[in-house]
């Protein structure tokens, strides 16, 4: 297959340069468990070791060295061998990267069977560290933020896509934790996403705007869910120029309705326990008796009187950055969003 001199012999990229090339195909060799923390956006993992073939092979090198642990990861690709060449035989017009957790031997023996069997690939230089490093640097980039708020049921999350699809420059910092940002904001979605996902993927994005172009970005407590905004972007966030969504009381109610009432109500008084205490006790059990009389009217209307929109104020408050409203009644979507895009062309 190949020799431990083989594996001398790799062609390698850094990262700053293998990031600028889009149409490539990144490998992350690494074993699943690995890969599910976090890996690099967009990337397929193919592991050459699976979990427990990994661990064994780390307990060899410890006891025997490097050769012996070599010659038994050879075993355990030869078995796996026809199985790796099927996964990459997809990707035959690509430029592959191949990254392990350090660019080290899996990264190298993985070049030579692609070598080996006719395809092109690179193994990135200190593999994921060196992207992680790269990831967290990327956050010191500055960019011309402008930040969209309101009270919750303001629509913010939908008119930031709408500012998407016509090709402005957008961060949906909820989109990438995959929560709304609420104590409701996991109701329908799949489980977040790890702490260095979010970054590897935050940094995907942050690195591809124009220094000089405006990017919007939703107003967000520097947590989502469990996810924690990256200093460096957060310090940008609550320096920036906010442009608020004063919308209609009445309308933010029928949009909370149309979003969150399709789940089960039991879901949703679930959530609601996470913000008892800051509700009191009073008004819980006043919020818990309004969702069990199915009166999700009143349920919203409640909820956003006594917590969310006293929330909302107070953090208002603290900006010490320059603040557009934009009252709201029954504007459309498409209305507001031009509104902003205007307002923006003079900040």
């Amino acid at each position: 297959m190949f020799t431990e001199t083989d594996l001398l012999n790799t062609q390698t990229i850094d990262i700053d340069k293998a990031v600028q090339n889009k149409n490539a195909i990144w490998i992350d060799v690494r074993s699943s468990r690995e890969y599910k923390k976090g890996n690099y956006t967009h990337s397929v993992n193919i592991e050459l070791f699976n979990d427990i073939e990994y661990s064994k092979l780390g307990e060899v090198y410890k006891r025997n060295g490097k050769s012996e642990s070599i010659k038994s990861g050879k075993k355990y690709i030869h078995n796996s061998l026809e199985q790796i060449l099927e996964k990459i035989s997809k990707f035959t017009k690509y430029t592959i990267y191949i990254y392990c957790a350090r660019g080290g031997l899996r990264s190298k023996a993985f070049f030579k069977i692609l070598e080996i069997h006719g395809y092109k690939s690179f193994v990135i230089l200190g593999g994921y560290k060196s992207l992680r490093n790269y990831v967290l640097s990327s956050f010191l980039k500055t960019r011309n933020i402008i930040i969209i708020g309101g009270n919750t049921g303001s629509k913010k999350t939908s008119i930031l896509k709408l500012m998407k699809k016509h090709n402005y420059n957008t961060v949906d910092l909820e989109k990438i934790a995959n929560h709304r940002g609420s104590a409701f904001g996991d109701l329908g979605l799949m489980k977040q996403s790890t702490q260095q996902q979010f970054e590897n993927d935050l940094s995907y994005e942050w690195v591809n705007f124009d220094n000089n172009s405006n990017v919007f970005v939703e107003s967000e407590s520097r947590t989502i869910g469990k996810i924690v905004i990256p200093s460096p972007i957060y310090s940008q966030m609550i320096n920036s120029h906010y442009i608020r969504i004063n919308m209609n009381f009445d309308r933010r109610i029928k949009n909370l309705i149309s979003e969150y009432g399709k789940y089960p109500l039991t879901h949703i008084e679930h959530r609601l326990k996470k913000i008892s205490r800051k509700l009191g006790s009073e008004n819980f059990n006043y919020a818990v008796k309004l969702l069990k009389n199915n009166d999700l009217y009143s349920f919203c209307s409640h909820i956003l009187i006594n917590y969310y929109d006293k929330m909302y104020k107070h953090s208002l408050n603290k900006r010490k950055t320059d603040i557009t409203t934009f009252n709201i009644e029954n504007e459309s979507l498409e209305d507001i969003m031009y509104l902003i895009i205007e307002k923006s062309k003079n900040i």
